[in-house]
């Protein structure tokens, strides 16, 4: 869902008030986790296995760059509010490396999903669950009152 994650971005973005600059890293960080999405499908895995969607990864480098009072910290900071959204609908390995604990609000399992045939047939499934149809609305509600409310 890469566009909610962009939509997420936004709306974060909007509730800060920061320059064009910052946005655009903390919207780019949010989305950015997601391009790992096509070796997900090539491997019929999940692709939030990978470390690119360990909360830690983008934890250490908010930090870092946070202590070197960079602004690259908003792209990061964009990287972990991603992962953290995800744990809404996946399964996220929330202390990966360190533990394969997995972690969802809506426990879907990202295997049933993945064994179809193809990327459009486990798309297709994904998007006719009711809770991600449900989620994706109040994510595009909230996105909408943002703009207003900014």
């Amino acid at each position: 869902m890469p566009h909610i994650h962009l939509i997420i971005g936004f709306i974060i973005a909007n509730i800060l008030h920061m320059n064009f600059s910052l946005n655009l890293l903390l919207i780019l960080g949010c989305v950015l986790p997601d391009t790992d999405i096509i070796l997900g499908f090539l491997q019929k895995k999940n692709h939030r296995t990978y470390f690119s969607h360990y909360p830690i990864t983008w934890l250490f480098f908010a930090i870092i760059a946070l202590i070197f009072r960079s602004d690259i910290y908003w792209f990061f900071l964009g990287g972990f509010i991603h992962v953290i959204s995800d744990i809404f609908d996946w399964n996220v390995l929330i202390f990966a490396p360190f533990s394969a604990y997995r972690f969802s609000l809506l426990n879907f399992d990202p295997e049933e999903i993945l064994s179809e045939s193809s990327p459009k047939t486990s798309i297709r499934n994904y998007y006719q669950k009711p809770q991600v149809q449900i989620f994706e609305l109040l994510i595009l509600l909230l996105g909408a009152i943002s703009i207003f409310w900014s």
